[in-house]
């Protein structure tokens, strides 16, 4: 049985394999047509538009910053955290971080701030 999870699976290779965005669109209409899926488009947006979020969320890199800073900087940690893939780097200011930086890349989070490690020491010191 034909699922809308497949359709925009299959859409979705077709578009990173650089078929032009016209050529899909086509072959899609047709394949509906063909063999009466309308009920199916709606889900197949849908899926489509949960790939494309994981794709874009797999390459960026958010760095969390208590100020801006330059590209050079935020090429510097990227290679400091190990990520060596080409990724879309996106700096949020955050001043609470107070200095350092906090990195989050695909479900992991690097916190190099000193926010956290005056939120460490300040624990230590209420546990004695």
């Amino acid at each position: 049985m034909i699922s809308a999870q497949s359709i925009a699976k299959s859409l979705f290779t077709l578009l990173e394999l650089n078929y032009s965005q016209e050529q899909v669109l086509l072959a899609f209409q047709q394949y509906v047509k063909k063999y009466h899926l309308e009920s199916l488009v709606l889900n197949v947006v849908r899926y489509l538009e949960i790939f494309l979020e994981n794709k874009q969320t797999k390459e960026r890199l958010v760095v969390i910053t208590a100020h801006a800073v330059d590209k050079e900087i935020l090429t510097e940690i990227q290679s400091f955290i190990h990520i060596s893939e080409k990724v879309n780097i996106v700096n949020i200011i955050d001043e609470s971080i107070v200095a350092g930086f906090i990195t989050r890349h695909h479900d992991v989070e690097h916190d190099a701030s000193i926010a956290s490690r005056l939120l460490q020491l300040k624990k230590a010191i209420i546990q004695n």
